[in-house]
């Protein structure tokens, strides 16, 4: 008989570590179907080890369930403890931590389910491997305390996942009326401008002597012309902040 070679992906999605706030708060939100994805995986391989009497089955079946709980514990230290082997985008990193405040039961049972999945591949590879009913009461476990734990940690990272998303659009939304009420002011300053030039060659057509006046004329453009400047510069920062809130 063939073994069976499980060559399954372990590495968390890079997307979780890049600099776009959009992708990795995407990334955050999948990352508790990965802890049951590989949590079924470990099961399936705890199974095939019991069942399996071909000694290259066997061992393949203990390879998976090590990567399964590898994958497992990867994610795991990234949701419910902060851990990971470099930081995480800071959205999701706090996506990740206000889930951990806020579901400590659903955290102790899924560090519980770790602890058991240790113990289960620690004994298989030693001389006291566990029998079909340990196998029986784990499964009751994953599946009557763990797996429910996990749903909830789940809709937790969901709707914290969510509620970012609104604040990003609403930070979004605030700085596009900034953006334009900006624009109005410019618009005001370049009227003003323009009446004041249309004024001055007036003045210029009529007097000789009264070129003193253009003096004071020039002053005052010159005050519009830097309120002018420092509009557009808060627009550009207005329209930059749209730019970032966009991202998420």
């Amino acid at each position: 008989m063939i073994p069976y070679d499980p060559r399954f992906e372990l590495d968390l999605p890079q997307a979780l570590f890049g600099e776009d706030g959009a992708a990795a708060l995407r990334a955050a939100d999948d990352m508790v179907f990965r802890l049951r994805t590989f949590s079924i995986r470990f099961a399936m391989f705890m199974g095939a080890a019991l069942l399996s009497d071909d000694d290259g089955m066997h061992a393949a079946a203990l390879d998976g369930m090590a990567r399964s709980r590898e994958g497992h514990g990867l994610a795991f230290d990234l949701i419910c403890r902060g851990h990971s082997v470099r930081p995480a985008h800071p959205e999701a990193a706090a996506t990740f931590e206000t889930v951990r405040d806020n579901h400590p039961d659903e955290i102790r049972i899924a560090t519980e389910y770790g602890r058991q999945t240790a113990d289960i591949l620690g004994r298989f590879r030693g001389d006291d491997p566990p029998d079909r009913a340990e196998f029986n009461r784990f499964l009751v476990f994953s599946y009557e305390a763990y797996a429910p734990a996990i749903m909830r940690i789940g809709l937790g990272v969901s709707a914290e996942c969510a509620r970012r998303r609104d604040v990003g659009d609403a930070g979004a939304r605030g700085a596009l009326e900034r953006a334009r009420a900006a624009r109005l002011r410019i618009q005001s300053i370049a009227r003003t401008v323009r009446l004041i030039s249309i004024n001055a060659s007036v003045e210029a057509a009529r007097a000789g002597d009264a070129g003193r006046s253009f003096a004071v004329i020039a002053r005052e453009i010159g005050a519009l012309s830097e309120q002018t400047a420092e509009v557009s510069i808060e627009m550009g920062h207005s329209m930059e902040e749209i730019l970032a809130k966009a991202r998420l």
